[in-house]
């Protein structure tokens, strides 16, 4: 789904690129709520990083023998993946990294 998600990212950010005006495919109501690709990408790299940190926790935490915290990682993951999509794009317009994009 990540992945995705990544190629619809980079299918605005050609569009966009090359003035080419997607928009008018969606009805009125739909243009509104579509994204930017600096909003996509935005969502993205945090989501991204959630799922890598997620994954080598979960690594490490199996390698270590620890299965019981190991088991808790899927559940953090969702809990963080709902919390990202629940919040606005503005807020992470704030955080310093994603605003050299």
């Amino acid at each position: 789904m990540l992945l995705l998600a990544w190629l619809w990212a980079r299918i605005v950010l050609y569009f966009e690129h090359h003035h080419i005006q997607y928009h008018v495919c969606f009805s009125r109501h739909d243009q509104v709520c579509l994204p930017t690709s600096r909003q996509l990408i935005s969502v993205l790299m945090v989501l991204t990083v959630l799922f890598v940190t997620s994954a080598a926790a979960f690594a490490y935490l199996c390698g270590v023998g620890n299965g019981r915290w190991a088991s808790v990682q899927p559940g953090l993951l969702y809990i963080g993946v709902c919390g990202v999509v629940v919040l606005p794009v503005d807020v992470l317009d704030k955080v310093w990294w994603l605003r050299e994009l």
